[in-house]
């Protein structure tokens, strides 16, 4: 078996590669994201890595590509509330002198409306040529899900993997090896699920009065926010 951790940056991959980490499933790359996935032809056995769709040579034809190749490749797809995860995006990427990660002076490419629509936009066709193509190789949950009813989405997984599961493994959090989420949230999972509704107090108060945000996003993204049956 091999495993493609996968979904929108921001958009809770990093705690979804916590937990397949932890059901010890395949051996993970030492890099959190490989990089280099797509100039692979066959994995090695046993083969596990995270990578978000943002990523360059991350595209429809070269996941078919892996896929075709390696017929024992699964992916575990993780999303996020567009809406939620576009604006983490915004936020995320500004520069740490206006609350965000990055340590120089200039926007992510997906800090703006638009390059978070774009990041969220490419996942969702990627999604989707997956489900179409390879659903019984899919394997699709809500970050919100994993977050707040944990044992059902593990069994999900297992059940989905064919494999058997211990009951640690439901508070996988708590072994979070990821040092950024250690720091942030510490062994509590942090409750991510409609921030958007409350701009005063999420995202440190980034978009208080910025609702205007709102608007768009939730007419840009309608398709996407029902596809993954999520509600505006």
């Amino acid at each position: 078996m091999k495993i493609l951790v996968t979904g929108a940056g921001r958009g809770g991959t990093n705690l979804a590669t916590e937990l397949i980490k932890k059901m010890n499933i395949v051996n993970f790359t030492s890099n959190i994201e490989d990089r280099n996935f797509f100039t692979y032809n066959i994995l090695m056995d046993n083969y596990g890595t995270k990578l978000a769709t943002e990523n360059k040579g991350y595209s429809i034809e070269t996941i078919d590509r892996m896929m075709k190749n390696n017929t024992n490749l699964y992916i575990v797809s993780v999303v996020r509330h567009p809406i939620d995860n576009c604006l983490s995006k915004i936020v995320r990427g500004q520069p740490k002198s206006r609350g965000g990660d990055s340590i120089v002076e200039i926007l992510a490419p997906d800090a703006t409306i638009t390059g978070s629509v774009e990041a969220i936009n490419n996942m969702y066709n990627i999604h989707k040529f997956l489900s179409e193509n390879y659903n019984n190789r899919l394997i699709t949950f809500k970050m919100e899900d994993l977050i707040i009813d944990t044992e059902h989405v593990v069994n999900m997984i297992a059940d989905k993997l064919n494999i058997k599961v211990s009951s640690d493994i439901y508070n996988f959090h708590k072994f979070n090896r990821n040092k950024y989420q250690k720091e942030r949230y510490g062994d509590t999972l942090h409750v991510q699920v409609d921030l958007y509704k409350n701009l005063k107090l999420n995202f440190n108060g980034f978009f208080n009065g910025k609702s205007n945000y709102i608007n768009v996003l939730s007419e840009t993204l309608k398709e996407i926010i029902e596809y993954f049956n999520y509600t505006i």
